[in-house]
């Protein structure tokens, strides 16, 4: 009988190993194969990155935060730079936030200061954009934001498709 009792424990304690290994690979540790440059020096392609898929439910999504999301069919990882209910511009190389001068503090700041030297030699850019309101949850039921890859050069982003609803991102990483 107090063999039974010692198997039954070890069969319920495998079990429970099992369902928090699945439960974390899948939900809290999931590993997506970059494709594309756009994330580029911070992700490169072919990187692969771990996501936490369960957590920007639950919790709202910062400024800078890494998200991998859906649009078009497409997968996509960029980078969060506009909030809900915000207001985003980019002039001559700067970010506004609401007409306020932001700093990422992130891989973009480092290209925008290559690119404002090059804009100074004489050169064009496209990227300048806005301004464009970021809709939040009280105006259509559901949060929007404005997401750039780093590499902003060559990255399909928000200045093309517009805000991301969050109910696109499969998940979020903080890492880079």
């Amino acid at each position: 009988m107090n063999n039974k009792k010692v198997l039954t424990y070890y069969i319920i304690l495998i079990v429970l190993i099992c369902i928090s290994i699945f439960t974390y690979k899948t939900y809290l540790n999931r590993k997506v194969i970059i494709e594309g440059d756009s994330m580029y020096p911070s992700i490169k392609n072919g990187d692969a990155i771990y996501i936490n898929t369960l957590t920007h439910k639950f919790k709202t999504i910062e400024r800078n935060t890494i998200v991998v999301f859906k649009h078009n069919n497409k997968t996509y990882c960029k980078r969060v730079i506009g909030l809900p209910n915000e207001t985003i511009s980019m002039k001559e190389c700067n970010f506004y936030i609401n007409g306020e001068q932001i700093i990422t503090n992130s891989q973009i700041d480092r290209y925008l200061k290559v690119m404002k030297l090059w804009i100074q030699s004489g050169q064009t850019t496209p990227i300048d954009f806005g301004p464009l309101e970021i809709p939040s949850e009280t105006k259509n039921g559901e949060d929007h934001y404005y997401v750039i890859g780093d590499y902003i050069l060559s990255s399909e982003d928000s200045r093309e498709f517009g805000p991301i609803p969050k109910s696109s991102i499969i998940g979020t990483s903080q890492k880079y």
